[in-house]
């Protein structure tokens, strides 16, 4: 019954995980650094406001997509980080039974293995939606950043100054 439910638990997990690309790009695009909401820091030139603006715009479109290649590798990332931290989890939660049942603690192996996958799980969990989030606005502020000057390099419209 044990297994049933640990396994139960586990494909429930994966189901959550396999979502998780759009959840970083909502949680990228809700701090305000996603592509289309984060404001550059740029001086624009006398006369280069249009040009700017059609230039941010093309680059907006740029960094969108980086946005969602770098969520899409940061769900991938997740995936492997919480299956790595419930079998880690796991090997901990066997160990500490059997040291426990061997004192005669009267404990079971099978629950201490699924006590040690669950907080495994959990704590690979939040240490990868972190890094991710951060990592996904990151790659998009830089995606953006680098358009922008590959598009007037020479600084005839703007500077980018950040």
């Amino acid at each position: 019954m044990n297994r049933i439910l640990l396994m139960s638990a586990a494909a429930a997990g994966v189901a959550a995980l396999s979502g998780c690309a759009s959840t970083y790009g909502n949680l990228v695009s809700g701090s305000g650094v996603g592509a289309m909401e984060y404001q550059p820091a740029v001086a624009v030139k006398p006369g280069g406001e249009a040009v700017y603006q059609q230039y941010l715009a093309q680059c907006r479109v740029a960094a969108a997509n980086r946005q969602v290649s770098v969520a899409q590798n940061s769900q991938l990332n997740t995936i492997a980080n919480v299956s790595g931290g419930a079998l880690s989890g796991a090997a901990q939660g066997l160990e500490m039974g059997s040291i426990l049942k061997g004192a005669g603690l009267g404990t079971s192996v099978n629950k201490s293995v699924g006590i040690g996958a669950l907080a495994g799980s959990m704590g690979s969990l939040a240490e990868s939606f972190t890094s991710g989030t951060k990592t996904s606005a990151a790659e998009t502020r830089s995606a953006l950043l680098t358009c922008l000057r590959r598009l007037d390099p020479q600084s005839q419209h703007y500077v980018v100054v950040e």
